[in-house]
């Protein structure tokens, strides 16, 4: 019988064999071998076979097509000499800006050819799809780094311009709504960015999810129960990190609204809302809230940071 490494790689062998080889191909390859097999170990505890363990061990690793894509590009063939030799670029400066050759540089920011460079309009830095930085981390390729988020600020430049629309490094997006209710209605995650803000909706809770990969097994449920409404995240790979922000919105009327939050780990912000219960529980990050007019808060944080403005409770 052939062993789960080698089944591993043979299958690997037939992701990557559209990509022509090269070192770092090989490297990943050779990552991707290590964690797939203790995925598998991790799988096989509960799966009922040796099959069913392995398609949950790949399913992990979702769309890896365009890193593939960007690992396999070639590199540029070295110019003869006469190609080599320096040219002078095209240059313009004006009171709109400073053209050299593809360079740009004026109020918009700085971009190279069609790639943004550093976008000061919208606080990011960003290099085609392969790499993109803001406030909250940066995203090489489909790795994510996530800033330490507990640094020293002002609680009002938090909340300032937050339009809650897509996140420029989301290659995934999941709306739901939920009709208000007398229930609780309880969001439970294991690790995201959570922003609870006011919508235009009469009776609908409006939930969006953005994640930085790209399966819908990562998508959020809704169950209900005699007494709550719950949002449950859906699964959280174990080979890569996905970032995932989720941008919820109450409407302005839901003052008898009944909240609960619960976040393993990630932030939480919550601004301009009315409600009669809203209840937090994080295990580790943080929660920044701003202008609350609630009856009952119970706020817990085993570890992290709270930092609260104009509440009243």
């Amino acid at each position: 019988m052939m062993s789960v490494e080698m089944e591993i790689r043979t299958r690997l062998d037939v992701i990557f064999s559209k990509h022509t080889p090269n070192a770092q191909l090989t490297e990943f390859k050779e990552e991707l071998v290590a964690d797939l097999l203790e995925a598998y170990q991790d799988f096989s505890k509960t799966d009922r076979s040796h099959n069913e363990a392995l398609d949950d061990a790949f399913e992990q690793l979702g769309d890896i097509k365009s890193l593939l894509k960007e690992l396999s590009e070639p590199r540029k063939k070295e110019k003869t000499d006469k190609e080599s030799e320096p040219k002078r670029p095209y240059v313009d400066i004006s009171n709109k800006g400073v053209h050299i050759g593809n360079l740009h540089i004026n109020k918009k920011g700085v971009t190279l050819g069609d790639d943004i460079i550093l976008d000061g309009k919208n606080n990011k830095v960003q290099f085609g799809d392969w790499l993109h930085v803001d406030r909250d981390g940066a995203r090489v390729g489909d790795k994510y780094y996530k800033f330490d988020d507990n640094v020293d600020s002002d609680i009002n430049d938090t909340f300032e311009n937050k339009d809650f629309k897509e996140p420029n490094w989301a290659k995934s997006h999941h709306q739901l709504t939920v009709p208000t209710s007398t229930k609780d209605f309880v969001i439970d995650y294991s690790e995201a960015s959570i922003h609870f803000y006011t919508n235009d909706k009469i009776d609908l809770i409006t939930i969006d999810e953005y994640f930085s990969r790209d399966n819908r097994r990562y998508f959020a449920t809704i169950s209900e129960n005699d007494d709550k409404i719950i949002v449950n995240q859906g699964e959280h790979p174990m080979l890569f990190h996905v970032r995932t922000a989720v941008n919820i919105g109450i409407p302005r009327s839901f003052t008898t609204g009944k909240i609960e939050v619960r976040n393993q780990a990630g932030s939480l912000y919550a601004q301009d809302l009315v409600t009669e219960k809203f209840n937090v529980q994080i295990n580790a990050g943080s929660f920044k809230v701003k202008n609350m007019d609630t009856k009952t808060a119970d706020w817990q944080l085993a570890s992290g940071s709270i930092k609260a403005t104009h509440i009243k409770a």
